[in-house]
């Protein structure tokens, strides 16, 4: 029996799905799916709607790749999820979007975690305590959507987000623009290992 889901919202599709490859799809959903295909749990996949039906099982631990797109009735489901003990697992911009646009204080409505957009953010290299190196490219955009550059697409996350909360513990740095900020960082597999062990 699974304790573990992996919930994707639809609602927050058409935020970051203007092409194939995108990169949210690839930065985000994409690696949660694979590290927990590769974690050795079992595991359900849900859409978001899934967790308002009464038959809906309870799991420990919810996954949420791209939950941007929070609407007041989403909060209460995700408040309900923590006041019964589960642990919930975000990846980037996690309630950023409400209906009435844009809002970084969204993000600490959610997780708890107070954020700020860092302006003019460029280059972004990751580093994890254990030594693992991501470099995630440019990141100048402030929209979900991959900006076009010359008739391309920059391929970069975006707006970029730093954790702003005394009470946050850095799992990673990261650099921008040659200097360093303390970040939570895309999934990995031993946090994923160690996040599911103690769940």
């Amino acid at each position: 029996v699974a304790e573990v889901a992996m919930v994707v919202d639809y609602d927050s599709v058409p935020f970051h799905s203007t092409y194939l490859n995108t990169p949210i799809a690839r930065k985000s959903i994409m690696p949660f799916n694979y590290e927990l295909s590769m974690a050795g749990v079992p595991y359900d996949s849900l859409i978001f709607q899934d967790l308002a039906r009464e038959n809906c099982p309870k799991y420990k631990v919810y996954f949420f790749p791209n939950l941007f797109y929070v609407t007041p009735e989403k909060a209460a489901v995700i408040q309900r999820l923590k006041a019964q003990g589960a642990t919930c697992v975000w990846s980037f911009a996690p309630g950023y979007l409400r209906p009435q646009g844009a809002d970084v204080q969204g993000i600490r409505q959610l997780t708890g975690i107070s954020c700020r957009i860092l302006e003019g953010a460029r280059s972004r290299v990751v580093r994890m305590k254990n030594g693992y190196v991501m470099d995630i490219g440019d990141n100048t955009n402030r929209t979900l959507l991959p900006e076009e550059k010359n008739g391309t697409y920059d391929p970069s996350l975006s707006p970029c987000f730093v954790i702003d909360d005394p009470d946050a513990e850095s799992l990673a740095t990261c650099e921008i623009n040659g200097e360093t900020y303390a970040v939570d960082p895309t999934i990995i597999d031993k946090l994923l290992t160690n996040i599911l062990a103690d769940a």
